[in-house]
C-alpha cells in the first residue's frame, strides 16, 4: 500500500494525539505545511506559526512502515534539540514511538542509545560527525601527509547510528545553501618538532619584510596570499635558523603565504579570540586546517599546538545526500528555491499564516559611518526600553559588541554581552 494513501488517517491521529498530551491542536495550515513536508519540499513558515508541531505529522509518517530506520530532525542548536525531543514527546509516545536527542557532551553509549529511538533530535554538526566516526569504526583507509593510515572497527566498538531514512530540517535554507559547503572532518593529531615551531615562528617574521604586490599577492575574496616570482627568491635569501636548513623550500614558501593570510585576512575578535588557559573553553577541539590556526598562533605569539590532519571528511552537502527522504522548513526559502531545486531536488511551498499577519517590515537606513550607526542603535535601544521593550543586538564581531556596550553603559543603559569572551 503507497504511503500517501495513510496520510489522511496518520496526520488525524497525530493531530488528535496532540490535542490530548499536550493541548495543541494542528490548525489547518500547520496539516498544508505537513503533506508538503511529507512529499519531499522545503516549506515557507513564518516564524511562530508552529513548525515544532508541523513537523510531527510527517516524521510519524516516515516512521510508521519502516520500524528500525529512525527519524532525523535537524535543529540549529542543541537547546532545541533537547527542547524539542522533550516538548514533542508525549505525542510521540502516545502514538507508540520513542524519541531521543544528542547533545555534544555525549558518550558514544548515550548517542547510540539515542539513535536507537524512532524520532531523533540534533544538530547538522552532531549528526554528521556520528556519521563520520561511524565510517571511521567501520574501517576507512585515510591518507595523511606523512603515512597510509587504515582505521578499523574493533570488535567492541559498534557504530552509533542505524542509517540515513528520513532527515527533516529547521532552517533548511541556512543549513542546506549557506552552509553546504561547510565541510565536517574528523582529525588527527600531528604533534610539532622542534623544526616547523621555528618554521612557523620564522615565517610570521618573514613577512614583515615583504611587500604587497612585489612580493606578493592578497585575495581578499579568497582569504589567501601567494607569493610572486620576486617574493620566492627573497625569502630564500633571508637569514634562517640552522634548523630550517633540512626544510624544503616549497615547504618554506607554503608556511610564509600562510602566515600572510593569518596576518592580513583574519582579525583578533573578528575570527578568533585568544584567550586565559585557565579559564577559555572557546570552541574547544576546533582548529582551522593546513596550518593556518599554527600560523594564527604564530602572529598572536602563543604557544604553538600540534597540528591536525584528517581521518575522514564529508560537505554538510553531501552529508544530506545521504538520506533516502529529504524535506526542509525555514521562514525564508522562497529567495533560495533555485539553489534547493538544482543542489537537492527539493522544491519549495509557501504555507499561509494562520492568522492574516501584523508584523510590519521597516525600510533599510544608511549611515555615513560606523559611529553614526552605533549611535543611532543606540537611540533606538533606549526608545524601546523606554515602552519595557526588551532588545537582543546582534553583531558580526566581538569588537563591534564591546563598542556598542561602551556606548550603552556612557548612556546608562543596562545591558548584558554575550559573545566568545563571556559565556
Amino acid at each position: 500500500m503507497p504511503l500517501r494513501s495513510l496520510l489522511g488517517e496518520a496526520y488525524a491521529l497525530v493531530r488528535e494525539a496532540a490535542r490530548r498530551t499536550v493541548g495543541m491542536q494542528h490548525f489547518p495550515v500547520q496539516v498544508v505545511g505537513g503533506i508538503a513536508l511529507f512529499e519531499g519540499h522545503v516549506t515557507e513558515m513564518q516564524t511562530g506559526e508552529g513548525e515544532t508541531i508541523t513537523a510531527v505529522m510527517p516524521a510519524f509518517l516516515r516512521a510508521v512502515p519502516v520500524p528500525g530506520h529512525g527519524c532525523h530532525v535537524i535543529t540549529v542548536n542543541d537547546y532545541l534539540a533537547k527542547r524539542d525531543a522533550k516538548m514533542m514527546g508525549p505525542i510521540y509516545k502516545q502514538l507508540g514511538l520513542s524519541v531521543g536527542y544528542i547533545q555534544t557532551p555525549m558518550e558514544s553509549d548515550e548517542r547510540r542509545d539515542a539513535y536507537s529511538k524512532d524520532m531523533t533530535y540534533g544538530t547538522a554538526k552532531e549528526m554528521g560527525s556520528d556519521f563520520l566516526r561511524d565510517r571511521l569504526r567501520m574501517g576507512v583507509v585515510v591518507q595523511t601527509q606523512s603515512r597510509r593510515r587504515i582505521f578499523s572497527r574493533g570488535q567492541d566498538e559498534q557504530v552509533v547510528q542505524r542509517g540515513n531514512h528520513f532527515a527533516l530540517i529547521d532552517e533548511a535554507d541556512s543549513i542546506l545553501i549557506d552552509e553546504a559547503r561547510t565541510t565536517l572532518i574528523i582529525g588527527l593529531t600531528q604533534p610539532n618538532d622542534s623544526a616547523t615551531v621555528n618554521l612557523l615562528r620564522w615565517s610570521h617574521r618573514a613577512t614583515h619584510h615583504l611587500k604587497e604586490n612585489e612580493d606578493f599577492i592578497y585575495e581578499p575574496d579568497r582569504r589567501s596570499a601567494y607569493l610572486t616570482d620576486t617574493g620566492c627568491p627573497k625569502i630564500l635569501m633571508m637569514a634562517k635558523p640552522t634548523l630550517l636548513d633540512s626544510i624544503d623550500s616549497y615547504r618554506i614558501y607554503s608556511h610564509v603565504e600562510r602566515a600572510l593570510a593569518a596576518s592580513l585576512a583574519f582579525e583578533c575578535d573578528r575570527d578568533y579570540v585568544v584567550v586565559d588557559e585557565s579559564t577559555g573553553r572557546i570552541m574547544e577541539g576546533r582548529k582551522w586546517q593546513d596550518g593556518l590556526h599554527q600560523a594564527v598562533e604564530s602572529k598572536e605569539q602563543v604557544p604553538i599546538t600540534a597540528a591536525t590532519g584528517q581521518a575522514t571528511r564529508i560537505t554538510v552537502q553531501n552529508f544530506f545526500r545521504q538520506y533516502t527522504y529529504l524535506a526542509g522548513m525555514s521562514g525564508t526559502t522562497v529567495q533560495t528555491k533555485c539553489e534547493l531545486k538544482k543542489t537537492y531536488g527539493l522544491h519549495v511551498s509557501v504555507i499561509p499564516t494562520n492568522q492574516p499577519c501584523l508584523r510590519t517590515s521597516e525600510l533599510p537606513r544608511t549611515f555615513p559611518t560606523m559611529e553614526a550607526k552605533r549611535l543611532a542603535i543606540v537611540d533606538e535601544i533606549e526608545a524601546l526600553n523606554r515602552s519595557d521593550r526588551p532588545v537582543l543586538v546582534g553583531t558580526p564581531s566581538v569588537d563591534t559588541s564591546e563598542a556598542l556596550g561602551k556606548l550603552l553603559k556612557a548612556r546608562g543603559v543596562e545591558h548584558q554581552i554575550l559573545n566568545a569572551k563571556f559565556h
